[in-house]
């Protein structure tokens, strides 16, 4: 297909995450969230520095570990807890019988 003049090829791929200038918006989503909670409650001073501490906290453990790594300590430690089938024990049980 052949694009006019003034037209831009953007290549975007359906597996690429949304991305925030150069960052993912999942990585971003901390201090957005704290801006909007900073202003309405007069604490911008507070949150902002926490935000950007999650942030770079999150980063982190994006580039150091697999995936899912905070959903699965959640999970673990028994503060996410899913419905329980046989393939997902209850996370409390530590030792498995068959």
């Amino acid at each position: 297909m052949e694009l006019r003049k003034d037209q831009q090829y953007l290549a975007l791929r359906v597996n690429d995450p949304q991305m925030v200038i150069f960052w993912d918006v999942d990585e971003v989503r901390p201090i957005i969230i704290s801006m909007a909670l900073g202003v309405p409650f007069d604490l911008l001073n507070y949150s902002m520095p926490l935000g950007i501490l999650v942030f770079v906290l999150s980063r982190r453990l994006k580039q150091r570990y697999a995936k899912g790594i905070i959903n699965h300590l959640l999970w673990w430690h028994g503060i996410l807890p899913l419905k329980e089938t046989p393939s997902m024990p209850d996370p409390l049980i530590r030792e498995l019988f068959r």
